[in-house]
């Protein structure tokens, strides 16, 4: 454990032995929450947050059509009976 002191900014610096094992660099972000009587400092994400107007649609397959709930119940009794019809052959 290394001791470090707080600036008149309350800045600390992180001693140079921990940024470089743990390969903080300048700029880098961090998030820091108190633990009963610790400070914790978690990186922050390197990709930033998305919104989703950016990401809307973006799996959206022009192609499918919706089905209803008795086609859904069609697929999945075919495919259980398919399942089953595999392991009967064998």
């Amino acid at each position: 454990m290394e001791r470090v002191t707080v600036s008149s900014k309350g800045q600390v610096v992180i001693p140079k032995g921990l940024r470089d094992t743990h390969n903080i660099r300048s700029g880098d972000q961090f998030f820091v929450s108190a633990v009963g009587d610790e400070l914790r400092f978690r990186p922050a994400p390197a990709i930033p947050e998305t919104r989703l107007e950016t990401v809307a649609g973006m799996l959206k397959q022009g192609h499918t059509a919706r089905l209803d709930d008795a086609e859904v119940e069609r697929r999945i009794r075919a495919r259980l009976r398919a399942e089953d019809d595999a392991t009967k052959s064998g």
